[in-house]
């Protein structure tokens, strides 16, 4: 009875993994496919005709795609860590009882979870008062702080025993030595955790271009891919109106959105196993001796 249970439990992981190991491939079999087999037999995971049509049309200027992706990487990894490291320091003043301004700095950040000014006055500010428009420092300043994140870190270190940081505070650590040396390594699976999720969001993320740059070299890889489809779909409707024009000469559009998706994706793709070894470790595992 207990060895057909464990069958039971394989077989059920094994199919719900394939409910999403099989779309990837999918978006991978179409993206080396050609656009006329996709528009005359449909989607497929193995290519009838096997064509790179679709990358060689993206990397057509292949300067702009990396000057994206260099710009995407920093406006993920720099943008992130500096949030992290912002949010992580402003919640660990919240979790100290002796922060004076705990109360005044806990009410403001609940006010902003609630009540936002909008896209507008945000873009005001960046741009009249910050004067950060077409400005590469817009990547690293948008977004910096998360009011709910802060309130997390503030719970998490809330809970770490008190014994160590008195302990630290006898031994003679200022407050950043306890944050650094005492807190912070005690935190990873939270700090791995929300640093993926900040990566996540800034690597997909395509309004910050939208909205503020200019420079086509400094977009980033999310906008540069979707400025690409859509002067594919725009080529493809003009020619279909062009009496004569044969059907192939018009830019692959369908096959070009997959392979967009697949050069999106791989990057986050090959970055999540490093963080995953956390998910699944204790938050506090041996902090205290007995």
């Amino acid at each position: 009875m207990k060895q057909r249970y464990k069958i039971f439990i394989y077989l059920f992981f094994f199919l719900f993994s394939l409910a999403f190991i099989l779309p990837f491939l999918l978006l991978i079999g179409i993206s080396f496919s050609t656009e006329e087999d996709v528009a005359r037999f449909g989607f497929s995971i193995i290519p009838r005709t096997f064509s790179t049509e679709a990358y060689e049309y993206v990397f057509a200027n292949p300067d702009n795609l990396v000057s994206s992706y260099v710009v995407t990487i920093g406006y993920a990894f720099l943008g992130t860590a500096l949030s992290v490291a912002i949010m992580a320091m402003m919640g660990y003043a919240l979790a100290r009882d002796g922060f004076v301004y705990k109360k005044a700095i806990t009410w403001f950040l609940l006010i902003t979870m609630f009540f936002r000014g909008g896209i507008t006055p945000e873009y005001v500010i960046n741009t009249q008062v910050y004067h950060l428009q077409d400005n590469l420092l817009i990547y690293l300043v948008s977004g910096l702080v998360s009011a709910y994140t802060v309130f997390v870190f503030k719970t998490f270190f809330g809970q770490l025993p008190k014994s160590l940081i008195e302990s630290a505070c006898l031994d003679g650590a200022s407050e950043w030595q306890i944050l650094t040396r005492v807190t912070l390594p005690l935190s990873k699976p939270v700090l791995a955790t929300f640093f993926l999720f900040g990566l996540l969001s800034r690597w997909n993320n395509f309004e910050v271009s939208l909205y503020y740059i200019m420079t086509p070299k400094w977009y980033s890889l999310q906008y540069l891919l979707q400025q690409v489809l859509n002067e594919a779909k725009m080529l493809d409707q003009m020619m279909q109106n062009i009496p004569g024009v044969v059907a192939g000469d018009a830019p692959p559009a369908e096959i070009i959105k997959f392979a967009i998706c697949i050069l999106a994706a791989v990057p986050m793709l090959v970055v999540f196993p490093f963080f995953q070894r956390y998910f699944s470790k204790g938050m506090v595992v041996g902090a205290v001796k007995g």
